[in-house]
């Protein structure tokens, strides 16, 4: 009942109450069971759910339409590049308020691209965890008002925070004009005029939002100067390293983006071609990653790099073979692919931070 029946037609929650045996109850045991129903059944004069059960269920969609599984990786470049340009003790307020900028900044992008999307993943049948969108504009979970609402709050208190963070930035005017670089750029992922990502430009748009301008800005609001070469030298790896995963994450989206206009790489390439493009940066990333540390830059940041990219390298492109042996039309989910990208990139951030630590 609970599962074939209530739960396939969308009734949650659901509970059992399950009393017995009859056979070998008292009268005292069945009229506790009988009591027991009774004041089950008036419990739900407020709801099946209790407070706090309908509490979590009004935050529930709005913790998926943030889609906090990409926020560390920008979080993590930020903090790299503050970790290199610390010259003794990272200056704490100026390091907190640049990190909620950019994560309100970027829940605002999500909530826009969630938006602007739909059309895209109204008909798209391969989302995923990674792809697709967090749906809950297609369920009906969140309405487009309330979501339009919510990213204008978030912009607020990210103006706010940028404000904050340049009243204690070393470097207010060079800083101030960054941030406005920062939020042209990540919000013109989807957003008029730019809509990168509808123009064949989303996925260097990520690789460089992820990176460099992330990465910069720790530095910047730690003293340093914007065009630092080492926080540049830290940034072109890594930029690298993210392509692979945005690159693939147009393939299971594939047709629902050709539908509508949005010229990913996988839509401009195809599937296959993607694939390709991917293992190509791949292996970029490793190569460039492998001369840094070879040469010692960045006061020796990347040594002990070949350890950990190098296998991961060998699966990354293990896996590109096995699925371009797949025919373009069953390239439908490729989450296992995703998770390999995604956490390839983490290399090109953790050993640069230990070693500058």
């Amino acid at each position: 009942m609970r599962n074939a029946t209530l739960g396939f037609c969308g009734v949650r929650p659901t509970r059992a109450l399950v009393f017995g045996p009859v056979r070998t109850s008292d009268a005292d045991r069945r009229a506790a069971w009988l009591e027991k129903t009774r004041r089950t059944g008036f419990a739900l004069r407020s709801g099946v759910r209790s407070p706090a059960g309908r509490a979590a269920a009004r935050i529930r969609p709005w913790l998926a339409a943030l889609r906090l599984q990409f926020y560390p990786m920008s979080w993590a470049a930020y903090g790299l590049g503050a970790v290199a340009a610390a010259t003794g003790t990272i200056d704490w307020a100026a390091f907190v308020w640049g990190l909620l900028f950019i994560a309100l900044l970027e829940a605002a992008t999500v909530f826009c691209n969630e938006r602007l999307d739909l059309a895209t993943d109204r008909i798209n049948p391969n989302h995923g965890p990674f792809t697709g969108g967090s749906r809950v504009l297609v369920t009906g979970a969140i309405s487009p008002p309330q979501l339009r609402l919510a990213t204008g709050l978030l912009l607020v208190g990210a103006l706010t925070a940028a404000g904050a963070a340049l009243g204690v930035a070393p470097a207010p005017i060079a800083t101030a004009l960054w941030m406005g670089l920062a939020a042209l750029l990540t919000l013109g992922y989807t957003v008029s005029p730019l809509r990168l990502s509808y123009r064949g430009l989303g996925e260097v748009d990520v690789a460089f939002t992820h990176s460099a301008l992330v990465l910069v800005l720790g530095g910047l609001l730690q003293g340093a100067a914007l065009f630092d070469a080492d926080l540049w030298l830290l940034s072109a790896p890594l930029a690298l390293a993210i392509l692979p995963s945005i690159v693939l994450a147009g393939v299971p989206d594939h047709d629902a983006d050709a539908a509508v206009g949005k010229r990913t790489i996988a839509v401009r390439f195809g599937r296959h071609g993607a694939l390709r493009l991917a293992g190509v940066a791949l292996v970029a990333a490793a190569a460039l990653g492998l001369v840094f540390e070879g040469l010692a830059l960045v006061d020796g940041a990347f040594a002990g790099l070949q350890w950990f990219v190098l296998p991961h390298a060998a699966l990354g492109l293990g896996l590109l073979w096995w699925r371009s042996q797949t025919p373009a039309d069953r390239l439908q989910r490729i989450d296992g692919l995703l998770v390999a990208t995604l956490t390839y990139m983490l290399w090109f951030v953790l050993v640069p931070w230990f070693n500058l630590s």
